[in-house]
């Protein structure tokens, strides 16, 4: 849970931190983007529906005594001219999802609740198109498929552009430095200007601010001998504080390659959550959504996220959208056929008492 004095900001940078710094450490040389506030705002979703050990779970991995701060960051972020969000509720058609739990996730998320049929083709194709609208463009094909068993999925679309306060120049080619070699890049400029800056004994850091006065990227130069994944594990509520609070202003030039950045993560990031503690959300025996399902019989089948990011001499356009889908523990299979015309076995049972009464084989009726 939420440590004594720790800010709901404390508590999202906390959960970034700590999702992303699992995930790099079991790829730490591939590039990466990825959205720690989309997946909070799924699992803000989730937690409203979710009791016992799963809640609490769920919570702790999320550094949150309860989701205010989730509803205050959303309605905060909603007022940026440089960010557009949105989260839905998409239910399978059909299926009795408890009413104070839509509502809540409409009043308290601002989600829109959609009840489509699952085994409908132009069901995917909708809710992709929605995706694509929330990102002007950029994600388009979150969901590859409904599988059948399916009969909730919480989804958050999340997008950013602004320009620089103070653009780059033009890029020049030149080679970037990797484990492997060098490569060819174009690295752009800024020239000696007063900007945030600071050092630590692994780490030099800039802050560059956005056009909209309340955004900025933080750029984070390891020092030889030191990784991102390293730095990044470092990284806890007090790491991020300490780096932030020690930012001062600095006459500093910046070279910074334009970058353009696509992933798509799913097994990872059910790795990192579970790592991480949350392990009843995924089980099909013990999950406890009672108070999303009346009958309590949804678990998280899987979470997946896709985002990319690019940053050129302008400024920076980043998007993600989340899933996380909720299947049934069972599933009536529907209508099929049975056939016994090869040796089978029978039992007559007591269905008062269950004892078995009879019970025997047939190999040749």
């Amino acid at each position: 849970m939420k440590a004594a004095n720790q800010t709901g900001a404390d508590s999202a940078n906390e959960f970034a931190v700590q999702t992303f710094a699992r995930m790099l450490r079991d790829d730490p040389d591939g590039n990466w983007v990825y959205s720690p506030a989309s997946l909070w705002f799924v699992m803000g979703m989730a937690v409203i529906g979710a009791r016992g050990r799963t809640l609490s779970e769920m919570m702790a991995a999320m550094s949150l005594d309860d989701i205010g701060p989730l509803i205050s960051a959303r309605a905060e972020m909603l007022g940026a001219s440089s960010v557009r969000m949105g989260n839905m509720l998409l239910c399978h058609d059909g299926y009795r999802l408890r009413p104070e739990f839509v509502e809540a996730c409409e009043s308290r998320m601002g989600a829109v609740a959609w009840a489509r049929d699952f085994r409908d083709p132009g069901t995917v194709p909708e809710v992709n198109a929605w995706i694509s609208e929330m990102t002007a463009g950029k994600i388009t094909q979150l969901l590859g498929g409904l599988s059948e068993n399916l009969r909730l999925v919480l989804i958050n679309a999340i997008y950013f552009k602004s320009s620089w306060m103070e653009p780059f120049k033009d890029a020049v080619q030149k080679d970037f430095k990797h484990p492997a070699g060098t490569s060819p890049c174009w690295m752009m400029k800024r020239e000696k200007d007063d900007i945030q800056y600071c050092e630590a004994a692994n780490y030099r850091a800039v802050k560059l601010p956005y056009s909209d006065r309340r955004s900025s990227m933080v750029l984070i130069l390891p020092n030889e001998g030191h990784t991102p994944a390293s730095v990044v594990g470092q990284l806890t509520v007090s790491g991020w504080s300490s780096l932030m609070g020690a930012m001062r202003t600095n006459e500093v030039e910046v070279q910074l390659p334009r970058f353009r950045v696509e992933r798509t993560m799913e097994r990872e990031l059910m790795k990192a959550l579970y790592d991480m503690g949350v392990r009843e959300a995924f089980s099909i025996e013990s999950s406890d959504f009672s108070g999303m399902d009346p009958a309590d019989m949804l678990y998280v089948q899987s979470i997946v996220q896709k985002a990319i990011v690019e940053v050129d001499e302008q400024g920076t356009e980043a998007a993600a959208a989340t899933a996380m889908m909720f299947a049934m523990r069972s599933i009536s299979l529907g209508p099929t056929q049975i056939v016994f015309d090869r040796p089978f076995v029978y039992a007559i049972v007591d269905d008062v008492t269950g004892l078995v009464t009879f019970i025997g084989t047939v190999d040749r009726p």
